[in-house]
């Protein structure tokens, strides 16, 4: 600035204001700060981009796609063939293939794949691209980005493994407390029927078995609440009628005593579902405990089921406290039930009405929660596909007389069941092992195998295997107390046709045994 210049025309630089073009050159300066400017922001980003020249083969990378690949600069000899070497041997053809598939027009080029310098560890690429085409048509060159996902992708593994071993932790504790409790449930069977004409004996019995399947039902809504939240809930279906279902289901809240505070109507009409018995039941019972729960004693509790506009209606309402307007949206979600009133509180976990509403939108149905404000009781509406219906009869009362092997290494829960299985008139061989249970079989010649699945030395789905294998006519139940839908999977591939987890009715183990 010359020493002239007035001190009203003066202007002071701003260091972070660029400096303007120099006349005659500002669509080049303009042009050079934008790149720069791109330029920055893709190696923020660890971003590369690239181009393919399919005629020649020659691949133009940006500067820093050479560091993103882990590369020294001026390493990379711009040909096709290098850069497929730059790919893990075991993603190659995966990359491969979906050049290919973009190259002939059917899909987008979208591709992870490693890097095949594992020298700083595993190096993840995420890969995108699209076909530029000639003039004449047909594809010229190939344009794309590549970024470094490596932290991502080890993230997700490692969110990977923390619920596997979630699962695998889940499936142990279920397992450990389910078998303690099938000891308990099939001893208290058999001092019923070995005491029957003593009154006492008969009454405390089935305390035990009444607080044994509750404890049993806990352990399985905490299973439950993880399996639905990751979403591996498997549903065994068939057709199943409803209005028996919820009758043995009310029978089940009479024996136990938990109706003998309050009144209960019941009104049925003929009604069939196509869907997993187990799970309707608890689809009811979680309903029906919720209703007990929050009527007080002396109210009503109604349970009516019937086929409404080709859907199977099961409707339990109640004369209890009502849930409040703002609160009717939530009531679904899990622990809500505290806002309801602690004082009105009686045990469990709080995820019942959580886990009925998941497995009834499991079967295709919907569930809705009515109610006209506090103390105005409360309706739940639960609508199911209806099946057609069908005349079935329960056979597990005319079970066949079966040579019958059981393997637990559990001796209480094994000899209790195998005096069960003797009372019904049963042949019964035992081992306590693998090895042990496949000379049993060599020796007893079974119809059929109750095995456990956690057994020391050969697990139950090995055995499974060398049963089947030494002899194919076996039938093959599972008796464990691993729940989880990939054992059950595992069961399915070995060849157990049926798969029962402790603790288990003796009348349920009587209908599996009559339909194998």
């Amino acid at each position: 600035m010359s020493q002239g210049t007035p001190l009203d025309q003066r202007v002071v630089a701003d260091p972070n204001v660029p400096p303007p073009p120099p006349e005659g050159r500002p669509a080049i300066e303009v042009a050079r700060r934008a790149g720069l400017a791109s330029q920055l922001a893709l190696e923020a980003s660890e971003i590369g981009t690239w181009e393919w020249n399919i005629g020649s083969g020659e691949v133009r990378w940006s500067d820093n796609l050479e560091q993103i690949h882990g590369l020294e600069p001026g390493s990379f000899d711009r040909t096709f063939e290098g850069f497929k070497m730059l790919i893990h041997p075991e993603d190659r053809e995966k990359v491969l293939g979906a050049i290919r598939g973009c190259l002939e027009g059917r899909i987008a080029y979208e591709v992870e794949f490693r890097s095949a310098d594992t020298r700083q560890g595993i190096r993840w690429m995420l890969s995108k691209g699209k076909v530029i085409s000639a003039e004449g048509g047909g594809a010229a060159r190939m344009v794309g980005v590549c970024m470094d996902v490596t932290t991502r992708k080890r993230a997700e593994e490692a969110a990977l493994e923390a619920n596997r071993r979630k699962d695998e932790f889940l499936a142990m504790i279920s397992h450990e407390l389910r078998n303690p409790l099938a000891v308990i449930g099939n001893a208290s069977t058999l001092i019923s029927q070995l005491t029957r004409n003593d009154p006492d004996t008969a009454k405390a019995s089935g305390a035990i078995r009444r607080q044994t399947e509750r404890l049993a039902r806990l352990v399985d809504d905490l299973m439950d609440v993880s399996r639905l939240s990751a979403g591996k809930l498997v549903l065994r279906r068939m057709n199943v009628d409803l209005v028996a279902l919820v009758h043995r289901s009310v029978h089940d809240f009479v024996d136990r005593h938990l109706l003998d505070r309050h009144r209960y109507e019941l009104r049925f009409a003929a009604t069939r579902v196509n869907g997993d018995g187990p799970r309707l039941e608890q689809i009811v019972s979680n309903l029906l405990m919720n209703a007990i729960k929050y009527t007080p004693p002396g109210g009503t509790i109604a349970i009516e089921v019937e086929p409404d506009a080709g859907d199977a209606v099961l409707r339990v309402r109640d004369t209890g406290v009502g849930i409040a307007s703002e609160l009717l949206p939530r009531v679904f979600d899990l622990f809500v039930q505290s806002e309801r009133g602690l004082e009105r509180r009686d045990g469990g976990l709080g995820v019942g009405l959580s886990i009925a509403r998941s497995l009834v939108e499991a079967h295709g149905g919907r569930i809705e929660a009515r109610s006209a404000g506090l103390d105005l009781g409360t309706e739940f509406v639960v609508r199911l596909p209806l099946a057609a219906m069908l005349a079935l009869g329960d056979q597990g009362d005319n079970a066949p007389r079966r040579r019958i092997l059981i393997v637990d290494d559990n001796v209480d829960a094994r000899e209790a069941l195998a005096r069960l299985l003797e009372m019904a008139g049963h042949e019964v061989a035992q081992a306590g092992d693998g090895p042990g249970g496949l000379e049993a079989a060599a020796r007893a010649r079974p119809d059929v195998a109750i095995v456990d699945i956690g057994l020391p030395g050969m697990n139950g789905f090995d055995l499974g295997r060398r049963l089947r294998s030494a002899t194919p006519y076996v039938r093959l139940i599972a008796l464990t107390g691993y729940s989880h839908d990939e054992h059950r999977r595992q069961g399915d591939d070995v060849g157990f046709e049926t798969y029962l987890v402790k603790p288990v009715t003796f009348e349920t183990l009587q209908r599996a045994l009559a339909n194998n």
